[in-house]
Protein backbone atom coordinates (compact mmCIF):
# COMPACT_ATOMS: atom_id res chain seq x y z
CA UNK A 1 0.00 0.00 0.00
CA UNK A 2 1.32 3.32 -0.80
CA UNK A 3 0.42 6.27 1.68
CA UNK A 4 2.64 8.86 1.90
CA UNK A 5 2.35 13.15 3.01
CA UNK A 6 1.73 13.82 -0.56
CA UNK A 7 -1.49 12.18 -0.48
CA UNK A 8 -3.13 14.25 2.04
CA UNK A 9 -5.39 17.11 0.73
CA UNK A 10 -5.60 19.12 4.00
CA UNK A 11 -8.61 21.05 2.75
CA UNK A 12 -10.82 19.96 -0.22
CA UNK A 13 -12.11 22.48 -1.68
CA UNK A 14 -15.28 20.96 -3.68
CA UNK A 15 -18.40 21.38 -1.35
CA UNK A 16 -20.22 18.09 -3.94
CA UNK A 17 -19.75 14.41 -3.80
CA UNK A 18 -18.60 13.61 -7.25
CA UNK A 19 -16.49 16.99 -7.36
CA UNK A 20 -14.67 15.92 -4.07
CA UNK A 21 -14.09 12.58 -5.77
CA UNK A 22 -12.95 14.43 -9.14
CA UNK A 23 -10.75 16.77 -7.11
CA UNK A 24 -8.66 13.79 -4.94
CA UNK A 25 -8.33 12.12 -8.65
CA UNK A 26 -6.94 15.40 -9.73
CA UNK A 27 -4.03 15.39 -6.97
CA UNK A 28 -3.31 12.04 -7.23
CA UNK A 29 -2.17 12.12 -10.83
CA UNK A 30 -0.68 15.90 -9.77
CA UNK A 31 1.74 13.81 -7.11
CA UNK A 32 2.79 11.22 -10.24
CA UNK A 33 0.31 8.53 -8.39
CA UNK A 34 -1.74 8.03 -11.61
CA UNK A 35 -2.11 8.78 -15.19
CA UNK A 36 -4.29 11.11 -16.50
CA UNK A 37 -5.85 9.21 -18.77
CA UNK A 38 -7.36 7.12 -16.41
CA UNK A 39 -9.18 9.80 -14.40
CA UNK A 40 -12.21 9.36 -16.56
CA UNK A 41 -12.38 5.58 -16.08
CA UNK A 42 -11.53 5.67 -12.56
CA UNK A 43 -14.43 8.78 -11.35
CA UNK A 44 -16.51 7.10 -13.32
CA UNK A 45 -15.81 3.60 -11.49
CA UNK A 46 -16.18 5.52 -8.04
CA UNK A 47 -19.53 7.36 -9.08
CA UNK A 48 -21.05 4.12 -9.86
CA UNK A 49 -20.29 2.73 -6.62
CA UNK A 50 -21.06 5.79 -5.08
CA UNK A 51 -24.78 5.08 -6.61
CA UNK A 52 -25.31 1.76 -5.98
CA UNK A 53 -24.75 2.30 -2.04
CA UNK A 54 -22.83 5.13 -0.25
CA UNK A 55 -19.27 4.83 0.82
CA UNK A 56 -20.14 7.40 3.63
CA UNK A 57 -20.12 5.31 7.24
CA UNK A 58 -21.19 7.43 9.08
CA UNK A 59 -18.97 9.30 12.09
CA UNK A 60 -17.89 12.06 9.25
CA UNK A 61 -15.90 9.54 7.38
CA UNK A 62 -16.42 8.45 3.47
CA UNK A 63 -14.03 5.52 1.95
CA UNK A 64 -14.65 5.65 -1.80
CA UNK A 65 -13.08 2.70 -3.23
CA UNK A 66 -12.41 1.14 -6.99
CA UNK A 67 -10.08 -1.66 -8.11
CA UNK A 68 -8.08 -0.60 -11.43
CA UNK A 69 -5.60 -1.44 -13.71
CA UNK A 70 -4.01 2.17 -13.39
CA UNK A 71 -2.58 1.02 -10.27
CA UNK A 72 0.55 -2.20 -9.26
CA UNK A 73 -0.17 -1.43 -5.31
CA UNK A 74 -2.76 -0.09 -3.35
CA UNK A 75 -3.09 3.80 -2.81
CA UNK A 76 -4.66 5.72 -0.29
CA UNK A 77 -5.63 9.55 -0.53
CA UNK A 78 -7.04 11.29 2.38
CA UNK A 79 -9.02 14.70 1.96
CA UNK A 80 -10.26 16.21 4.59
CA UNK A 81 -13.03 19.39 4.38
CA UNK A 82 -14.04 21.46 7.34
CA UNK A 83 -17.18 21.70 5.85
CA UNK A 84 -18.45 18.55 4.99
CA UNK A 85 -19.80 17.33 2.30
CA UNK A 86 -22.91 15.05 1.34
CA UNK A 87 -22.34 11.50 0.77
CA UNK A 88 -25.62 10.37 1.87
CA UNK A 89 -23.93 8.89 4.69
CA UNK A 90 -25.10 5.72 6.99
CA UNK A 91 -25.43 8.34 9.68
CA UNK A 92 -26.98 11.47 7.78
CA UNK A 93 -24.41 13.25 8.66
CA UNK A 94 -21.45 15.23 6.39
CA UNK A 95 -18.31 13.86 5.51
CA UNK A 96 -15.22 15.83 6.80
CA UNK A 97 -12.78 12.71 6.00
CA UNK A 98 -12.23 10.81 2.88
CA UNK A 99 -10.59 8.30 2.41
CA UNK A 100 -10.38 7.30 -1.29
CA UNK A 101 -8.66 3.89 -2.24
CA UNK A 102 -7.45 2.56 -5.32
CA UNK A 103 -6.32 -1.34 -5.63
CA UNK A 104 -4.67 -3.23 -8.47
CA UNK A 105 -7.40 -5.99 -10.17
CA UNK A 106 -6.18 -8.72 -8.77
CA UNK A 107 -5.03 -11.53 -10.69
Amino acid sequence: MSFSPDYILPEVKAVERNAAIRELLQHLIYVGAIQDQFEEPILDALIQRENILTTGIGLAVALPHVSSKAVTKKIVILGKSKKGIDFSSVDGNLVKEIYLMISPIPE
